[in-house]
């Protein structure tokens, strides 16, 4: 912790760079910064600008290059090969980032939190007034949910496959104050999972509650595409949350009510292009809002290239995993020539993010593109796993066929452990690359080997040398957890002893 609230005393830091290594762009607060309600609107403008940073990049992909669907190709300059090659330790900078980067988020928006609550607890508030600082209320907590997710995606192991969610110094270290110290003894221990995933939970009750309020107040009703946190974002979220605990009837009957309202219709074949170029969709509930002056991280830097060939390239039984009629096919993928010193050949490159031309720092492309976290497409993924969970196979089949359908794979029935693996591959081919793959294995309790390299000399140009080539982890692998970086270690005594299994304490 000590890292993290050292952090908070500098100003005007940015994490738009690649690396993760430097913190949001915006100001960090004083204990002057929230006096008015404009100071709150400023405050919260700039907590969504750190979301163009939280939602792109390697907080995106670094868990996909350490699983299954990716071969590094020779002459990467080692970039993320740490991730590749299942060598991670508790020192790797990327990790360091990514932890760093999320717990600081959370320290400012425990900051906000406290001070936009002295606001509403003035009886005086002109109406306008407290309708907006509901509404900022709301996002922030949202926010904070955001973040404590993503750190229990990595840093702890499955909910729902924990044998005791109330074991001490399973979860996160949770901080819900305001409280910048030197003073090591009151840096807060890991928590149990049960309350690190009440913590989210209570949170993003807390955000519906508010936002909804604002949204009824105003008649500010949610629609697609919306650049703020709407109460149906929220709802998509706690959806995302409780499939995650093994929650199945809530998720999908929140899954299900969020489809209902038809106000996220799929996108259609004829636009499915444009929803990764143009970052256009009328499936899509919340984009971060971006333009050329204020861009998020390159998110397909790492897949693609102008000028020569990418890090990464798509494994044999990735590319096969898409019917040549689904309409992901000729937008997620496009054969190009590799030349290195193993040969030349023409895979197929990876192409989810092409970088949308509104975002270009010259005629090339920087493969950036506008972060989409929450897309009506995982709300059927959603309904149908946790509506096969619950022995409903007709609405487990109801909402897979109507995504594969819409994605160009027609209409089919499944039954038994069928329909159960097809929801899996179509969760997969739908999110591939989105950062989701290391959670649902973990949910599934399933293990992995990285596939073969894909046909026709490809296998010459990537690096078959490393030891992420045949890489394979059993379902309980301790890499399916992160360690806690080094320094959080040595600047914190209560999680000097709670570190990850399989990993150092230094």
């Amino acid at each position: 912790m000590k890292k993290i609230y050292l952090a908070l005393a500098s100003i005007a830091l940015t994490l738009a760079s690649c690396d993760m290594d430097k913190m949001p762009e915006g100001t960090i607060p004083d204990k002057e910064a929230l006096n008015t309600v404009a100071d709150c609107e400023s405050f919260r403008n700039g907590m969504y600008s750190y979301m163009r940073s939280l939602t792109t990049g390697n907080y995106v992909i670094l868990s996909d290059i350490q699983m299954d669907d990716f071969h590094a190709v020779l002459g990467n300059g080692n970039r993320l090969m740490e991730f590749y090659n299942g060598t991670i330790l508790s020192n790797t900078s990327e990790i360091d980032s990514y932890y760093s980067g999320f717990y600081t988020i959370i320290a400012e928006s425990n900051y906000f939190i406290e001070g936009v609550n002295k606001h509403l607890a003035n009886q005086s508030l002109v109406e306008k007034d407290r309708n907006s600082l509901n509404r900022y209320a709301g996002e922030i907590y949202f926010i904070r949910a955001f973040c404590y997710t993503n750190l229990a995606d990595k840093f702890c192991m499955s909910y729902k496959n924990a044998t005791d969610v109330d074991a001490p110094a399973l979860g996160l270290s949770l901080q819900t104050v305001y409280a910048p110290t030197g003073d090591n003894t009151t840096y807060p221990g890991r928590s149990s999972l049960r309350a690190t995933y009440q913590l989210i939970n209570d949170d993003l009750a807390k955000a519906d509650s508010l936002i909804s309020l604002y949204e009824k107040n105003t008649n500010d009703e949610p629609t697609s595409m919306s650049k703020y946190i709407t109460s149906d974002v929220v709802k998509a979220m706690q959806a995302r949350v409780y499939l995650t605990m093994g929650k199945d009837k809530e998720a999908g009957e929140i899954a299900k009510d969020l489809i209902a309202t038809n106000r996220y219709p799929l996108t259609t074949r004829s636009q499915f292009n444009n929803l990764w170029l143009n970052d256009e969709g009328t499936e899509v509930l919340w984009q971060v809002e971006m333009d050329f002056a204020h861009q998020g991280s390159p998110t397909g830097e790492r897949f693609m290239s102008n000028t020569s060939y990418p890090d990464y390239i798509p494994t044999n039984e990735t590319v096969y995993l898409f019917d040549e009629n689904d309409t992901r096919w000729d937008t997620f993928f496009k054969d190009r020539e590799i030349e290195n010193t193993g040969g030349k050949a023409t895979p197929f490159w990876f192409c989810k993010y092409p970088g949308n031309p509104t975002l270009y720092s010259g005629t090339n492309s920087n493969f950036s593109n506008i972060s989409k976290p929450f897309r009506s497409a995982e709300l059927y993924l959603i309904a149908a796993e946790a509506y096969y969970n619950l022995n409903e196979e007709g609405l487990a089949n109801t909402y897979l066929s109507a995504l594969q359908s819409t994605r160009g794979l027609g209409n089919h029935s499944y039954t038994g452990l069928e329909l159960r693996d097809e929801i899996r591959n179509e969760r997969h081919r739908e999110l591939i690359g989105e950062g989701f793959r290391m959670g649902d294995l973990k949910r599934w309790n399933l293990g992995f080997k990285r596939g073969n390299p894909q046909e026709g000399g490809a296998e010459n140009v990537i690096d078959r040398q490393s030891g992420g080539y045949e890489l394979e982890y059993e379902k309980d692998d301790y890499r399916f957890l992160w360690p806690i970086p080094s320094h959080e270690l040595d600047a914190n005594p209560q999680i000097k002893n709670q570190q990850n299994p399989g990993y150092s304490a230094n």
